[in-house]
């Protein structure tokens, strides 16, 4: 019985019920090996008790502030919520749910899907980088300079078709783009000369 009263007393959460008679399991039943027969009814079973069972319970995040009528700002759009905010946009008061932070801003929802259809907000996470495209084609057919007569007429194409396009989001600048369009029009400006060489060596071969 001693050993008994040992074992009991560390169990710290309460003993789990027969799924039968439910009356308590006997301690060899919980996280055994093999099915164990209940005191009671003897019905065999075998109970698997994760650490949530004997964990204390979690403290609920607070409830939101309730405006008192006629002493407190109320949220534009939960009239029983306490406002937290004024949007940045329309200087609506919005409660925490309401409250959206944006960049340095905060604004309400309808402010926000405004935006976004307006094309005043940029949500996006990702853009496809054009200046980086007209670069690497008047960049990487240096290697083999041929290959330039074809890449630098389409890397000034890029430049002037997406000059007004956006840009990274980490890095905006022109600068990549400014870049591309100088070299491509260097690239063209050298084959230019060299056409023409070539036609007046022809020429004075061909008198």
């Amino acid at each position: 019985m001693e050993d008994g009263r040992l074992a009991v007393s560390a169990v710290v959460a309460p003993a789990p019920l027969c799924l039968s008679c439910e009356a308590p399991l006997p301690l060899a039943a919980v996280s055994a090996v093999a099915l164990e027969p209940c005191l009671a009814c003897g019905v065999a079973q075998r109970w698997e008790l994760f650490p949530a069972f004997s964990a204390p319970p979690e403290e609920s995040a607070p409830a939101e502030a309730i405006a008192a009528p006629g002493e407190e700002a109320a949220c534009a759009y939960h009239p029983g919520k306490k406002a937290v905010a004024a949007c940045g946009r329309c200087g609506l008061f919005v409660c925490a749910l309401c409250e959206l932070p944006l960049g340095n801003e905060r604004i309400c929802p309808v402010c926000l899907e405004s935006g976004v259809k307006k094309g005043k907000l940029d949500l996006t996470s990702h853009r496809f980088l054009y200046d980086r495209l007209a670069l690497m084609l008047v960049t990487y057919p240096l290697l083999i300079f041929y290959f330039t007569l074809l890449t630098a007429p389409i890397a000034v194409f890029v430049a002037l078709r997406f000059w007004k396009a956006p840009r990274s989001i980490v890095r905006p600048g022109k600068t990549r783009m400014v870049v591309a369009l100088s070299v491509a029009i260097l690239e063209l400006a050298g084959w230019a000369i060299l056409i023409l060489v070539m036609v007046a060596a022809f020429a004075k071969r061909a008198k």
